[in-house]
This record gives structure tokens, sequence and C-alpha cells, in this order.
């Protein structure tokens, strides 16, 4: 796989450009929502585990029914993430 530094992607109806600098950034200004129910996928950014709807809601402002997980999944892991799955540990 290519690691990219820019990805462009339609959400929502909406074009956006995501660059890894701005995750990195909006990741040091969130507070790491639970993983409880439904939020199973997560990227770690220090000792914090984030889910991946919670990053691309906050770098673009639209409501996560707008995009699925797998479309936050392929966004990050093509900037460079690792994308885990939690087990409730």
């Amino acid at each position: 796989m290519v690691l990219l530094m820019m990805v462009i992607r339609k959400l929502g109806g909406k074009v956006f450009r995501f660059e890894r600098d701005a995750v990195l950034r909006i990741l040091e200004s969130l507070e790491a929502e639970s993983l409880t129910g439904r939020k199973k996928l997560y990227i770690e950014h220090g000792d914090k585990k984030f889910p991946v709807k919670q990053i691309i809601a906050a770098l673009t402002g639209i409501p996560r029914s707008m995009f699925t997980t797998a479309d936050a999944c392929e966004i990050l892991i093509r900037l460079g993430f690792e994308v885990k799955e939690w087990r409730g540990e």
C-alpha cells in the first residue's frame, strides 16, 4: 500500500481533502470518546484510543450518519494510521 500525505474523498455529498498533519493536529485537541457499543475501530495517539468516525466527523463537521466506518478507516489507513479493533480490554 502507498502511504499518502493527502486523500481527497467525497463524503455526505461534499468533497473533502484530508491531510495527515491535520489529523495529528485534531487528535491533540480532541477528547477521546469511550469505545463502547458500536465504536470498535480506533487509532491510538499517545495513550488515547480514538474511534475512527469521531476523527473524521471532527475534521469535516458533518454528522457521522453521512459516512461509514469503512470510509473513515480507508481515509485514515491511506494516511498511514494503523486502525485497530477494540475487543473490550
